[in-house]
């Protein structure tokens, strides 16, 4: 599945929420996020999630498009975490990190918008779909500022708050 996204930065969660609630946004839902990740000698990632009662395995492709993080989006969902762990490290993947948020999920139309907390960073919105112009028609709409717009991955965006990667 393409995946067209881009984060906006120090956001006030409050208003955000009072907006996609004013515009019958549908609250998807609202937990902790648990994330490692993994990579081999080729530079391919995958990303392992613990969502609720969801597991599941991320791998994704980048696609070259100005303005948007862009990516085509294959994931699986399984049961048993420990033992992807050893197939992944079986096939020569290691762990090279991991991450815990908040996460707060909104859900119109093609559109998702992702509410994130991470320690040490403040909100931020990650407004994603599978075309760029409904992601620039609802970050217009959503009275975001472009300034606080960014195409960080999570590993970046802790390096621009210096938070330490782990």
């Amino acid at each position: 599945m393409k995946e067209v996204e881009i984060k906006i930065l120090e956001i006030d969660k409050e208003q955000v929420i009072a907006k996609l609630e004013e515009l019958w946004a549908i609250k998807m839902f609202e937990w902790t996020v648990c994330n490692d990740f993994f990579g081999n000698d080729s530079w391919k990632k995958i990303r392992l999630r613990k969502m609720w009662e969801d597991n599941i395995l991320t791998y994704k492709e980048w696609i070259d498009e100005p303005w948007v993080k862009s990516q085509n989006e294959y994931e699986i969902k399984f049961d048993d975490y420990e033992n992807i762990i050893h197939i992944l490290q079986w096939i020569w993947f290691s762990l090279y990190g991991k991450s815990s948020k908040t996460r707060i999920s909104y859900s119109l139309w093609n559109m998702h918008f992702d509410i994130d907390k991470l320690d040490g960073i403040p909100w931020f919105v990650e407004v994603e779909s599978d075309n760029s112009s409904d992601v620039q028609k609802w970050v217009e709409l959503l009275w975001f500022d472009f300034d606080n717009a960014c195409l960080l991955t999570e590993r970046w965006l802790k390096e621009r708050y210096w938070i330490k990667i782990n």
